[in-house]
């Protein structure tokens, strides 16, 4: 049976689910550990999404992440995408973002939530506004860019 998570993230339009590797290791730390793990990646639009939930006797804890590319002119240096991202995060008080990939003509940057709540409790109230912030997160960060003095080339690759 799948969980309340999962349930309310297939009620969003558009929703595929993508199929993934079955990782027999990492399964079985799961299973020796006693919590239960339900991980979904899905695709929103042009977003791809991961949620990942974990349930132990005491606690759930539930995180839903999205990441975006952004494309540069030129290879932006690592110290300022640093900062860019601590001042975003400073001013966030449930989102996260971390810097990922940096190459010459791009730099990506996940963006997740996390929250601690039993899966019987979970809503769409809940997790669908959850959703809405993370596909608009690339925009807001676009916005901090250029006071940092990162510029990209094109903004609308980011949705």
């Amino acid at each position: 049976m799948s969980s309340k998570l999962r349930q309310s993230l297939m009620r969003f339009d558009g929703y595929q689910e993508i199929e993934q590797e079955c990782n027999k290791e990492k399964d079985e730390i799961i299973k020796s550990s006693g919590a239960g793990v339900e991980e979904v990646e899905f695709k929103l639009g042009a977003a791809i999404f991961h949620s990942l939930q974990i349930s132990t006797a005491v606690l759930t804890v539930n995180n839903i992440s999205v990441s975006f590319r952004f494309p540069t002119a030129k290879k932006p240096e690592r110290s300022k995408l640093y900062a860019m991202i601590n001042s975003y995060n400073k001013s966030r008080i449930a989102l996260k973002a971390v810097l990922g990939d940096v190459q010459k003509d791009y730099f990506e940057a996940k963006f997740s939530l996390e929250f601690i709540c039993p899966d019987a409790l979970l809503s769409d109230e809940i997790i669908h506004p959850a959703i809405k912030v993370l596909k608009t997160s690339g925009r807001l960060l676009v916005g901090s860019l250029g006071g940092h003095g990162i510029t990209i080339k094109d903004a609308k690759y980011n949705d």
